[in-house]
């Protein structure tokens, strides 16, 4: 019985443990149930975050342009005035080759080869050419040789031209030259002597180089100074002879020393070599200042060079320095450390300049040359001072952004005086001008290269002014926005500029007024057809002449023809300009000299009477129909200048034809280009040398010999036009406009 009833309460006492196993069950359950409820609630959570966040992200995305596009914002797109740094104030010396390496971040390296960096050559005749070529020659092409000082009465009234230079004092160097009664020429054969009288053209002398190619000439009375180029190896002489004046605007492309070549030209039959320098490097430019009777003279001279070395199988760098000497008969000596310096020690330098001074009138003298290690992109020279312009682009407020070095040095000491930092680029050497003490310099500056993908970046051009310590005393900004500038100039207390889109052909023109130099305005544009890609200023009389591109009203992604414009700036009133005069050479393929090179313009005004004279050689080029492309004409186009109170205007000094040309018609880059067929009043040159009533047609066989009878400049001896190409030299009566006489060689 008692075990009967102990099995009876180990039932019961499973049914309490059921009840319990259940409770815990339950218990279990619920708090499962709490806790997913609450992961639920944690997760939905999370889940709102996230998409809290991820509308946060795309409002910042949408709303970020929107902010930077704010004035607040917009200073990455819109450059600061004051540069990040300040330019160089102060030169150091180079002490030795160690110090030149450590610039350069180098190690010293010796040539492999065993050859020093330049040879020592001498010559046992006074005027020899080097590496032992036959010495110069004079040889008479054609003509007897009058006497070689002119009758007295070789000089009248007529207009006498000059070269078209910048500054008015500082005399530039060219290939052609005019002194009122003489012509000197410069080709790749040597020189070449002329003497004029009212039209007749006489030879004087022809005098052949070897290894020798004259780059430019200057001539000052009787002082004649030849700049040009030469060789380590000797030029075959058959290159020299056959080289035409364009083959000659490229001869600084290979040419490793300059030569300066200084004549006594009182006999110009018989040219005395009275002073000679030879030093390394690639000739850049030349000045000379006429009240004192100095030449200035640019080289640039790479320092470093790429060599192979045998022995570790690699290329090194090696540092080399220039040589030079100043008789021709003296072995070349290295360039001293004593006259060599440095601005910034930056292991980008590349190359010297080397900047020179030569009296002309002290033949005993040494000439003084200073080397820097630096470059220049640009060079202009004022009467006491010589500038370089330098651009490099860094990156500042998510940008790059170019701003330009202009570094000064002075020409009576060839002394670094100072740099001045501009935002943007200087489109050439006339947009940089000293006057009273003062710099101006005009620059474009922003991504304007961007734009042909890019519609929101932003450029516009920009004018400075400097004191004498180079301080920024004003400026502007702004100029022009979404568009370049095409040239620049500077007269006095005015300026000019040219602005138009990068990608059209439109020309906005605009006036500075730099009266008040610590307050400089801007006149309102004028909008013309085309571009201005040169800018001259007529006398005092406030007028300026364009020559550039022509094109389609509003604007073309291609030329009609190049343009001369006659503009008057309305100087002193702040208006904006009036064009006067327009006259276009029409033609797609026209080219001209004048729009890369000033110096090809025949300039000349008469301050009394206001009359002048303007001109440039050219070549009519275009499509007579859409499969045919025709060189029209070549040759010298003249205008008269008339700057006479009701009368201002341009007077071509020519004849016309009409000629019928198929033009593509395209306003703007993303138009349909579509072919049209019109007839325009083609300008005939006033003086050529081919038949101006057919069309210039050569293939390759002869196309040397018509190239040389392509006239590249004009000058005028004592009212008379004379006309320079490579094979002849020919004179012009200004009334009938012909000609008179000539000098075939």
């Amino acid at each position: 019985m008692s075990k009967l009833n102990n099995h009876f309460d180990e039932i019961a006492m499973s049914e309490e443990l059921q009840k319990r196993t259940l409770d815990r069950i339950d218990n279990a359950k619920t708090a499962k149930h709490k806790n997913t409820a609450s992961q639920a609630v944690a997760w939905y959570k999370n889940k709102r975050l996230w998409i809290k966040g991820l509308a946060c992200a795309l409002v910042l995305a949408i709303s970020l342009p929107l902010l930077l596009s704010m004035p607040f914002f917009n200073n990455g797109n819109r450059p600061r005035v004051h540069p990040p740094v300040l330019g160089a104030t102060h030169a150091f010396a180079v002490t030795d080759q160690a110090h030149l390496n450590s610039l350069f971040e180098i190690e010293e390296v010796r040539p492999t080869n065993g050859r020093s960096p330049m040879f020592a050559c001498s010559s046992a005749d006074g005027d020899n050419i080097l590496h032992g070529n036959r010495p110069d020659s004079d040889n008479a092409v054609g003509g007897n040789a009058p006497p070689a000082s002119p009758p007295e009465n070789d000089r009248n009234d007529g207009a006498t031209s000059e070269t078209n230079i910048q500054v008015d004092g500082m005399d530039e160097g060219d290939i052609v030259r005019n002194d009122g009664n003489y012509i000197y020429r410069l080709s790749g054969a040597g020189l070449t002597i002329v003497r004029t009288d009212r039209g007749q053209v006489y030879h004087v002398l022809t005098k052949h180089y070897q290894n020798f190619a004259p780059v430019e000439m200057i001539v000052q009375g009787n002082i004649m100074i030849i700049l040009g180029g030469t060789r380590q190896g000797a030029v075959p002489y058959w290159m020299l002879n056959e080289m035409s004046h364009r083959d000659l605007q490229w001869i600084n492309r290979w040419h490793d020393r300059v030569q300066i070549r200084v004549y006594d030209i009182t006999n110009r039959q018989n040219p005395v070599l009275t002073r000679f320098l030879e030093i390394d490097g690639r000739f850049n430019t030349s000045r000379v200042r006429i009240e004192t009777g100095t030449l200035f003279f640019v080289a640039d001279f790479f320092a470093s060079t790429w060599t192979w070395c045998y022995q570790t199988h690699r290329s090194t760098r090696q540092i080399r320095m220039p040589y030079f000497r100043e008789c021709i008969d003296a072995p070349l000596v290295r360039f001293p450390f004593d006259n060599l310096f440095y601005t910034v020690k930056n292991k980008r330098m590349r190359s010297f300049m080397l900047l020179g001074r030569i009296d002309l009138h002290d033949n005993l003298a040494s000439a003084n040359i200073r080397g820097y290690l630096s470059g220049g992109d640009i060079i202009s020279v004022s009467t006491r001072n010589l500038y370089t312009a330098t651009t490099v682009w860094g990156r500042e407020r998510r940008q790059w952004v170019d701003r330009t070095h202009i570094s000064r040095f002075c020409l009576e000491t060839l002394v670094f005086s100072g740099t001045a930092v501009v935002l943007g680029t200087p489109p050439s050497r006339h947009a940089i001008d000293e006057h009273n003490g003062y710099l101006r310099v005009a620059t474009t500056y922003g991504d304007w290269w961007r734009s042909a993908w890019d519609d929101s970046v932003y450029f516009a051009s920009a004018v400075f002014v400097f004191d004498s310590d180079l301080n920024l005393v004003s400026y502007i900004l702004g100029i022009a926005e979404g568009e370049t500038m095409d040239s620049a100039r500077f007269n006095g207390d005015f300026g000019f500029i040219s602005t138009s889109p990068p990608w059209l052909i439109w020309d906005p023109l605009y006036t500075i007024d730099l009266t008040n130099h610590h307050n400089i305005t801007i006149s309102e544009g004028l909008e013309t057809d085309g571009i201005n890609q040169y800018l001259r200023h007529v006398g005092d009389t406030g007028l300026a002449i364009g020559i550039g591109q022509d094109a389609l009203p509003e604007g073309a992604a291609l030329q009609t023809g190049i343009k001369i414009e006659l503009y008057d700036m309305r100087i002193g009133t702040g208006k904006e300009p009036v064009s006067l005069s327009k006259y276009t050479i029409y033609g797609e393929w026209t080219s001209a000299e004048v729009l890369f090179e000033p110096r090809a313009l025949l300039f000349w005004f008469c301050e009394d009477s206001l009359i002048g004279y303007v001109g440039f050689s050219a070549e009519a080029a275009g499509m007579r129909t859409v499969w045919d492309n025709v060189r029209f004409a070549q040759g010298f186009y003249l205008w008269r200048i008339n700057a006479n109170e009701g009368q201002k205007g341009l007077e071509f000094l020519g004849d016309t034809r009409l000629e019928r040309l198929a033009r593509v018609n395209a306003p703007t880059p993303g138009s349909q280009w579509v072919w049209e067929y019109v007839w325009v009043e083609m300008l005939l040159p006033s003086f050529s040398n081919f038949d101006t009533s057919v069309d210039v047609l050569f293939d390759w066989s002869n196309w040397r010999q018509v190239m040389q009878s392509y006239i590249y400049r004009a000058v005028l001896n004592q009212g008379y036009l004379y006309t320079v190409s490579d094979n002849m030299i020919a004179g012009y009566c200004m009334v009938t406009r012909q000609r008179v006489g000539y000098f075939a060689g």
